[in-house]
């Protein structure tokens, strides 16, 4: 999976992870750095709003806000205070342990952001504040600022017992 279809992938489940806990209309996010992340255009829009298709590019959207591209993003896109709210822990699920990195509470969170990796990634790359024009950061910073939880899973396969696996949380 390309950086860029991974991305676009994380934008999706994160918003479908966000309005499938609740009412659209009852979650309103406070603000983290908005001027910086701004959708520059709605291409469509659906459900009321509940649900928007916005124009991506990867150099504007990643690479225009990294110091180093997919690999350092600048400073004015993080802000490194939620490391004191998250953590790298081992949950029981399903009766199996499943290592995942944490930001957040896992308990009475308003809502859920949940990151899964590509093929060969792991838990480590959805709590990187640095990579990807600081996405990871900022979807870290929204989930607690608001209540909610963030959580980066490691997926060990990308099969029927994979998918169990996470489904089961």
């Amino acid at each position: 999976m390309s950086t860029v279809q991974l991305l676009k992938s994380v934008a999706i489940a994160a918003i479908f992870t966000v309005f499938a806990t609740g009412s659209a209309s009852a979650l309103e996010l406070k603000p983290f750095k908005d001027a910086l992340f701004a959708y520059p255009a709605i291409l469509a829009s659906e459900d009321d709003g509940d649900f928007v298709t916005v124009d991506y590019q990867e150099m504007r959207d990643i690479n225009g806000r990294d110091r180093v591209p997919e690999r350092e993003v600048k400073g004015d896109y993080v802000s490194l205070g939620v490391r004191w709210k998250q953590d790298f822990e081992t949950i029981e699920a399903g009766g199996r342990d499943v290592e995942i990195f944490r930001a957040g509470k896992l308990k009475n969170a308003a809502f859920a952001v949940i990151f899964i990796h590509g093929r060969g990634g792991d838990r480590k790359l959805g709590a990187n504040d640095k990579r990807f024009g600081g996405n990871f950061n900022r979807l870290k910073n929204l989930a607690v600022d608001n209540g909610g939880v963030y959580i980066a899973p490691s997926v060990k396969s990308f099969d029927a017992d994979g998918a169990a696996e996470i489904s089961s949380r």
